[in-house]
């Protein structure tokens, strides 16, 4: 088929230019895939309850030659403890590294945050104790106090609790 003269250039343009689209031709060198995941340190070893940690919790992404690896999606969750973390996906950076806040839970004892990414065995981990914050009730027990004749006395005991209901102690950080 002979096509007119003034559509053979168009149809020659077109056959470039799916040549110089062809898959591999010219496309970039891939990123090598992540290797390790490491955390790094100063991150507080402990906080009050339903705070936010001051330092946020970071990890650096690197390959298997040990160079960081920027674009890195880095999922964080909470593994211990009723914490929150924000954001809970993250992307490295050009230093390869990716960073999180985290929220401690209403509930004293330990809280960890477990950094993972797709392709790497061992997941970074970080453990922060919530400590409970300052007493704000104070409970006396009995409630219902008699006192016998011949008795001038009775035993009472208190319960301090912060504002979780955590057991409270005299200072808290």
């Amino acid at each position: 088929m002979i096509l007119p003269r003034p559509l053979r250039p168009a149809c020659g343009g077109v056959a470039g230019l799916v040549v110089a689209c062809w898959p591999g031709a010219t496309d970039p060198p891939r990123p090598p895939p992540p290797a390790r995941i490491d955390a790094v340190p100063g991150v507080s070893a402990a906080g009050v309850v339903g705070s936010l940690v001051p330092t946020p919790v970071a990890v650096v992404v690197s390959d298997s030659s040990g160079h960081a690896l920027p674009g890195a999606r880095v999922l964080f969750s909470i593994t211990t403890g009723n914490g929150s973390v924000s954001p809970t996906l993250a992307v490295t950076d050009a230093h390869g590294r990716a960073e999180t806040h985290l929220t401690l839970g209403t509930i004293a004892g330990g809280n960890e945050v477990t950094a993972a990414v797709t392709g790497v065995a061992l997941p970074a981990r970080f453990a922060v104790n919530g400590l409970p914050d300052a007493a704000r009730s104070v409970t006396i027990a009995p409630r219902l106090v008699r006192f016998p004749v011949g008795v001038d006395s009775v035993r009472l005991t208190t319960l301090t609790a912060d504002l979780f209901g955590n057991r409270a102690t005299e200072s808290a950080s």
